[in-house]
């Protein structure tokens, strides 16, 4: 599954697809409507200051680098909603909203959405070699950047 964009009158909206192969090559499907891409202008790489070792869930270390990368973007904290003018991101619920509509951020190179927002919640695969390269793409396709540290915490706590 990935994400596309779309253009319709001189806004842009995010759909879900997926991919199938074949005998005649690739057929991608539109799998729903995420929502209209709002772009969120990145001044560079936030500051983790936390210390790892404090976390005890997966969880909350995923809420702490979607926190820190929108905090850095202008972001402000209000209990649980992370609020930048007319956006709302609720981390509990996983929804970005602008007036009850449902929104995609479009952070770095990706996209920060629900969507992305709960296949990382959801990740949970272990010992298999190539879990920390699927954990590196999800946080890339939401558009999250982490310090090698971060990651390298987060991988050894609860992914090896």
């Amino acid at each position: 599954m990935f994400i596309r964009k779309k253009r319709i009158k001189n806004s842009e909206y995010a759909y879900l697809v997926s991919s199938e192969w074949t005998p005649l090559g690739p057929r991608q499907k539109v799998s729903k409507y995420i929502g209209k891409i709002v772009y969120i202008n990145v001044k560079g790489i936030p500051s983790f200051s936390a210390d790892m070792d404090s976390f005890f869930s997966r969880a909350e270390i995923i809420s702490y680098i979607i926190e820190q990368n929108l905090l850095f973007c202008g972001f402000q904290k209000e209990g649980n909603l992370l609020k930048n003018e007319k956006i709302h991101l609720d981390i509990k619920e996983r929804k970005i909203i602008s007036s009850k509509r449902t929104l995609v951020l479009s952070l770095n190179e990706g996209f920060l959405c629900k969507d992305s927002i709960d296949q990382l919640f959801d990740f949970q695969e272990r010992g298999d070699s190539d879990v920390g390269k699927k954990l590196a793409t999800l946080l890339v396709n939401a558009g999250l950047v982490v310090p090698k540290e971060v990651f390298v915490s987060l991988y050894e706590k609860f992914y090896s």
